[in-house]
């Protein structure tokens, strides 16, 4: 009797202490990979606050009148309203047009070639 309760509290005991590393394992892995990942976000974040910033202050009126003052740039003109793409798929359908197009003139510059 004495015996059995013996080996029955090493057992549990051992699988307790077997089962207490594994976790202790993952939630170590586990902080390394949060770690990391908030390392990217807080590098991200610098990035972005960094990137916003040079935005406002290239963008802002006194700083493009003073560029445009820079470079004497008399004849500036605004950008076509047909050049703004306002979604990737825009840019992409407009230049399978342009691509077809192209390869349409080179098969008929080709035909009248060899004539």
């Amino acid at each position: 009797m004495f015996n059995s309760k013996l080996i029955f509290s090493i057992t549990i005991f051992i699988i307790f202490l077997i089962i207490t590393s594994v976790v202790k394992n993952q939630s170590r892995m586990l902080e390394k990979q949060i770690f990391k990942l908030s390392s990217k976000v807080l590098s991200s974040e610098k990035n972005l606050s960094e990137t916003e910033l040079e935005f406002f202050y290239l963008t802002s009126p006194q700083e493009i009148e003073k560029r445009i003052m820079m470079n004497d740039l008399n004849d500036f003109k605004p950008i076509d309203h047909s050049k703004i793409f306002f979604d990737i798929k825009d840019f992409i359908i407009l230049e399978k047009k342009l691509s077809n197009l192209k390869n349409r003139d080179e098969k008929e510059n080709k035909k009248k070639q060899t004539n």
